[in-house]
């Protein structure tokens, strides 16, 4: 079951969802995947995904099937005016993709032109996180924006956490993190 529209019964507004047909393998990796929502008031967010075959294990006796999740996604106006986007780039350590997070940026696009900030994550080898940077708005340039490794203005704010395991190597082996 496919759903491509929601009216709320006591406003009567209509949500739509575009969502094309699902993408098979190897067209998963050079074919994007663009489902777009539009909101009452026209505005629409068209998002794209990003394809990780986690396992090498066959389904249903075939090659690995694809699992995808949120890439980016871009918002706009109902005139067409895009308003913000996220972008995501994701840890890929070959052969096996996590599908995590390692750098997510936000862009705010307005009349005094686009400001942008991330939030990049840093994994131990159980994928726990174990820092967490965050830079403060800045000016950019492009639409979209690119992202940069590093934030002009650097990083606002760093976390870092230890895990019990770090400290005590037989936590490892009471199997708690592997």
């Amino acid at each position: 079951i496919v759903v491509t529209g929601v009216t709320l019964s006591d406003t009567g507004a209509t949500w739509t969802y575009s969502i094309p047909s699902v993408i098979t393998p190897p067209d998963y990796i050079t074919n994007a995947y663009t489902p777009t929502v539009t909101a009452p008031d026209e505005s629409y967010t068209v998002y794209t995904a990003a394809c990780f075959v986690y396992s090498r294990l066959p389904f249903f006796n075939a090659n690995s099937r694809p699992s995808c999740k949120e890439a980016s996604h871009a918002t706009y106006a109902s005139g067409g005016t895009l308003m913000e986007s996220e972008a995501k780039r994701f840890v890929s350590n070959p052969p096996v993709n996590t599908g995590l997070p390692s750098q997510i940026a936000t862009t705010l696009y307005g009349s005094a032109g686009p400001v942008q900030k991330q939030v990049a994550y840093t994994y131990d080898n159980y994928s726990n996180v174990i820092e967490k940077d965050e830079s403060d708005f800045y000016s950019c340039s492009g639409t979209p924006c690119a992202a940069a490794t590093t934030p002009p203005n650097g990083w606002l704010r760093k976390t870092f956490t230890t895990y019990q395991y770090q400290n005590n190597p037989a936590w490892l082996s009471a199997y708690i993190v592997n």
